[in-house]
């Protein structure tokens, strides 16, 4: 029984590392184009706005990322987003 349970172990953890990796994200290389700019920066998270589109998305600190949306459920377009471009 213990080695069933010793084998489940072995395969479990190997996936978390596969899937998550050891918490080190290697830096992407980029050309200087900014295509996201930091709006607001919150206790999980922080607010981006996308800088060709306008569109807006909440960054969560623990990994994941969401599109914001106004009080009518359409996809939040930030005021004044053609200003804060690249």
């Amino acid at each position: 029984m213990s080695r069933i349970s010793g084998s489940c172990l072995a395969i479990a953890l190997s996936i978390s590392v596969l899937l998550g990796g050891c918490g080190h994200t290697p830096p992407i290389p980029h050309n200087g184009y900014a295509r996201f700019k930091t709006v607001e920066t919150y206790l999980d998270g922080y607010e981006v706005v996308d800088t060709d589109t306008g569109w807006s998305y909440f960054v969560f600190s623990g990994g994941g990322i969401v599109p914001l949306y106004d009080e009518y459920g359409q996809t939040y377009r930030a005021n004044g987003w053609r200003d804060i471009g690249g």
